[in-house]
């Protein structure tokens, strides 16, 4: 507002100027007794006329009290956004497919118990699919809680249907569990077993459904050999009960993990373990080969 002031009186200096300066060419040109008196003094009539409302304008709006919000909002164009939506052209919280996605993510993934429930959810996820709804999906799948084992099998039966339709999901959940299990390895912390056992289950279940490649479990198991001591005992057992049984089958993987089980065993006899270390890779060893029952020949009495 008082900008506006200010431009006024500096019109108004200028229409004065212009004013004087007509007035000086009128008095010269009277004295030759032309025409252009006439036409002079019109203009200058003009220029006090326009001058005298400049003036009652400037006088108006400095009386006139300051707006204290120059920008108004419209108060019926905001009541009538509905709420649960954004203006700033963010995501809709009302959009039935999001709501959709929030029941699938908060409801149905963690009951995902057994396998008719994990391909229910593939079913129902692809039918409210787009590209914000599968990077929230695979954030989901990757943090299976830490101490829900069972499931595991189910999470990675859904990132392998659900890779078939949309291959980048499944290459980003093995890439960050394998850069979670690296963290873990390199912090060697004797902290969260739990979180680390889940780790190396979810990538042997992936390995199995053939989501990550077998190459991911060797290196996993190559890492815990250089430093097989307590939680690294305890992941190498958890991984190879795994997927061990499927690489040992597997014709191009059989002669490897069975120099890893041969290295094992090496580790076992030179390290004093307790007796519940040992116990776990007996379970997991058996896991892979199981004992062979002998027939036994029954004795005939004479």
């Amino acid at each position: 507002m008082i900008r506006d002031s200010w431009k006024v009186k500096r019109d108004i200096q200028y229409l004065g100027e212009a004013a004087m300066a007509s007035a000086e060419t009128a008095t010269a040109v009277a004295s030759s007794g032309g025409t252009t008196v006439k036409a002079t003094n019109e203009t200058i009539s003009q220029i006090m006329s326009t001058l005298d409302e400049s003036m009652s304008t400037a006088a108006a709006d400095e009386s006139s009290p300051s707006d204290p919000n120059p920008n108004p909002v419209d108060t019926e164009a905001v009541a009538a956004v509905p709420t649960g939506t954004t203006t700033d052209g963010g995501e809709e919280d009302g959009n039935p497919q999001t709501n959709k996605l929030l029941i699938l993510l908060q409801e149905k993934l963690p009951e995902c118990t057994n396998q008719a429930k994990a391909d229910e959810f593939s079913v129902s996820f692809c039918y409210a699919t787009t590209k914000n709804a599968r990077k929230k999906v695979t954030e989901a799948l990757f943090r299976v809680p830490r101490t829900r084992y069972e499931l595991i099998p189910n999470y990675a039966r859904i990132v392998a249907s659900l890779s078939r339709i949309y291959p980048n999901m499944g290459v980003v959940v093995v890439e960050s569990l394998f850069k979670e299990f690296y963290g873990i390895f390199k912090a060697k912390t004797p902290l969260y077993l739990e979180n680390k056992i889940k780790n190396v289950r979810y990538i042997g279940e992936l390995v199995k459904f053939g989501v990550a490649a077998p190459i991911i479990a060797f290196k996993v198991f190559n890492l815990l050999l250089t430093d097989f001591t307590d939680h690294s005992i305890d992941m190498f057992a958890a991984l190879l009960e795994s997927c061990g049984r499927y690489l040992y089958v597997l014709s191009f993987t059989n002669q490897r993990i069975s120099g890893i089980i041969d290295t094992m065993q090496r580790l076992r006899k030179l390290k004093k373990l307790d007796l519940w270390k040992q116990n776990i890779l007996d379970s997991a060893y058996f896991t892979v080969k199981p004992p062979v029952n002998s027939l036994k020949t029954k004795k005939e009495y004479t």
